[in-house]
């Protein structure tokens, strides 16, 4: 025999012992479950809250919305998606100063806003992709083309400043 019968008992665990090492089992896994679940969500509010045209408009709010209009096969509008929509302080400021909405087409048909109208009369289109628009107390600005992050943190600043006058 590899052990003499002492060592065997030796190694035997008590029911004390199996008590205390369950309870530390449990322990350590309640620490665990805490620090995932605090973990997940910091990581869900790390996206833009989108919200539809419609719906952003039927809010009662003194916030400037902020329309993201795409076109589904746009490429500078998917390295928008993938580089600038993604960085914390952008997300950020489009959750708390802003009420962010993105239209998408297919591209055969633009994003329309039906409630704003363009110089014309007619309802405002978005003819380009990416296309943007920031309207405030129904004044609305239009502009086209990819925007790097810090072309967006200056236009928020611009309209923010803005909103306080």
């Amino acid at each position: 025999m590899f052990f003499s019968h002492s060592h065997a008992n030796s190694l035997r665990i008590n029911s004390r012992s199996k008590y205390a090492f369950f309870q530390a089992k449990k322990a350590i896994s309640a620490i665990f479950l805490a620090a995932i679940f605090t973990v997940l969500p910091a990581q869900a509010s790390q996206e833009i809250n989108w919200l539809d045209y419609e719906d952003a408009r039927q809010l009662d709010s003194d916030k400037p919305i902020f329309v993201f209009g795409e076109m589904m096969f746009c490429s500078a509008c998917k390295k928008m998606k993938k580089e600038v929509f993604v960085e914390a302080n952008i997300i950020n400021t489009l959750n708390e100063d802003f009420i962010p909405v993105r239209m998408s087409t297919l591209g055969i048909f633009p994003n329309t806003l039906a409630d704003l109208a363009d110089d014309q009369g007619d309802p405002l289109e978005l003819n380009g992709s990416p296309g943007f628009v920031v309207i405030q107390n129904n004044q609305y600005s239009v502009f086209y083309g990819f925007q790097s992050a810090e072309t967006l943190r200056k236009i928020f600043g611009l309209v923010l400043k803005s909103d306080e006058a």
